[in-house]
């Protein structure tokens, strides 16, 4: 579940997922741009990832064991050079869903928190459960609105 203030960010958050999944985001997911309240209702939106081994080769093209890359000086030597390693996709490990709700803005130009949250209650009362709770900030305004937020 995403949550934060209107034009934090969530919808865009969602967006890159979609992108970096290389899967094409719903139409229903909007992006806002200025100060006017984008997302209006709470959705669910699911993005099917195929989790995959990630590899990681050394300068010379030889494949590192991650198992071993701490407990041999030689192996964390050559992790010690960033600029010498390469991470490469390995073999689909696992087919998952990533199942996402996106939340109204709080505090929002639509002025109803309390509607929104309504919503979003019963939307978590239907789904049963939630494994993380993001809340996403813009910028560095940790303040009186940042505190009222987690209020909720």
């Amino acid at each position: 579940m995403i949550i934060g203030d209107s034009q934090s960010g969530k919808s865009t958050f969602i967006k890159k997922l979609y992108e970096l999944a290389e899967k094409e985001a719903p139409e229903t997911l909007k992006i806002g741009s200025g100060g006017e309240a984008t997302t209006s209702h709470t959705n669910i939106y699911s993005i099917p990832l195929k989790l995959r081994e990630l590899l990681l080769f050394n300068q010379y093209g030889r494949e590192l064991d991650w198992s071993k890359a701490f407990s041999n000086y030689e192996e964390f030597d050559e992790l010690s050079d960033e600029r010498s390693l390469e991470l490469r996709k390995g073999k689909v490990i696992a087919e998952v869903d990533l199942n996402l709700i996106d939340t109204p803005g709080l505090k929002g130009t639509d002025k109803n928190d309390e509607g929104n949250m309504f919503e979003l209650i019963q939307t978590l009362t239907d789904i049963g459960s939630v494994n993380c709770v993001l809340l996403l900030n813009k910028g560095t305004n940790y303040g009186p609105n940042f505190e009222e937020t987690l209020m909720y």
